[in-house]
């Protein structure tokens, strides 16, 4: 037997949707006002695309 080890790239297809919504300026207001509690809460500021994601696990937590 052989020591050396045969590696396989696998490919593997993944399906991508592309997801178009559209928000409204009271909307951006709302995640302003959220971003800062968060800072103000938690001692430290985040990106909109961070706590849309914290926002959304929480509400899958809820759901579940």
């Amino acid at each position: 037997m052989s020591d050396e080890v045969k590696r396989v790239k696998k490919q593997i297809e993944v399906d991508v949707v592309e997801l178009k919504i559209e928000l409204s300026a009271q909307f951006f207001d709302n995640m302003d006002k959220a971003k800062k509690q968060v800072a103000d809460k938690r001692g430290y500021d985040i990106t909109y695309g961070e706590y849309i994601e914290e926002a959304m696990n929480d509400l899958v937590k809820m759901v579940e």
